[in-house]
């Protein structure tokens, strides 16, 4: 039978005694992270032309696919919410087709008006007036085709929520994005003179470059992401991007993009109060 252990009378602290060895710290939680991912992005196109002969460029030009890639530099809350502001590049492609005309004709197009005058005398007189309009009618046509390709610089500011589910993280996001067009290469159409058809010219010349403006796109989507590791996760996140309005108002391309973006987040830095 073991006696009962007893404690020293001196080993027993006094009321009062200061204590001098040091006391962990309190773990803070951060209360938000820096981070920054690349994304890349590809989808489809749907497109339409305003302004000058945008009934013509409809029928000529089909458009195709989109791509994007790019970075973006964003701050998460422990609330969810989060915002990021980045930096890209986007290219639409189209196909174009139309027949130029290579040879006129010019046609006369003669209208003769009757008319009939009672005379004093009883008889009836008969006039006429002609008139003649001449017209330059195509009589011959080439057709030139093309596969279109514009490249924009984009500028996203969005604004975004997530929650977590053990590893996984869902969420949507919504913001802005400036659309600035950079880059394109192949054919679209003109119009030399006001009574005759437009024709081809290439997308390279500046007599179109008051097409190509600064525009701000709309920007939605969900997200479905998975944390590979703490400071690294991977996103998938389908979106679509959708024109709002155009500086100079007047003729432009307007794309309406779905895209799957797919994206990695790395944690930079975290704060804590």
């Amino acid at each position: 039978m073991m006696d009962p252990l007893h404690i020293a009378q001196d080993a027993l602290v006094p009321n009062g005694t200061p204590i001098t060895k040091a006391l962990p710290p309190n773990y803070v939680l951060p209360s938000g992270t820096w981070w920054i991912g690349p994304y890349i992005g590809v989808g489809t196109v749907r497109g339409t032309w305003k302004g000058a002969d945008a009934d013509a460029l409809r029928e000529a030009e089909q458009w195709r696919s989109t791509a994007q890639a790019g970075l973006l530099v964003g701050r998460d809350w422990r609330s969810g919410w989060g915002v990021s502001a980045g930096l890209g590049l986007a290219r639409v492609r189209s196909a174009f087709h139309h027949e130029d005309a290579t040879e006129w004709s010019s046609v006369v197009d003669v209208d003769t008006t009757w008319g009939t005058t009672m005379h004093t005398s009883g008889d009836i007189l008969y006039s006429w007036q002609i008139d003649s309009l001449t017209e330059e009618l195509p009589s011959g046509f080439v057709r030139k085709d093309a596969r279109n390709l514009y490249t924009a610089i984009q500028v996203p500011v969005l604004l975004s929520w997530h929650a977590d589910a053990r590893r996984l993280r869902y969420g949507a996001f919504g913001g802005i994005t400036a659309w600035v067009p950079a880059q394109r290469r192949g054919l679209t159409l003109v119009r030399s003179q006001q009574d005759i058809p437009p024709t081809t010219l290439a997308l390279q010349d500046p007599k179109v470059n008051d097409r190509f403006s600064t525009q701000v796109h709309g920007v939605a989507g969900l997200s479905v992401g998975y944390t590979i590791i703490e400071q690294l996760s991977a996103y998938a996140e389908p979106m679509i991007s959708a024109p709002l309005f155009s500086f100079d108002g007047g003729s432009a391309p307007w794309l309406t993009r779905p895209i799957l973006q797919f994206r990695i987040q790395y944690e930079l830095r975290s704060q804590g109060h």
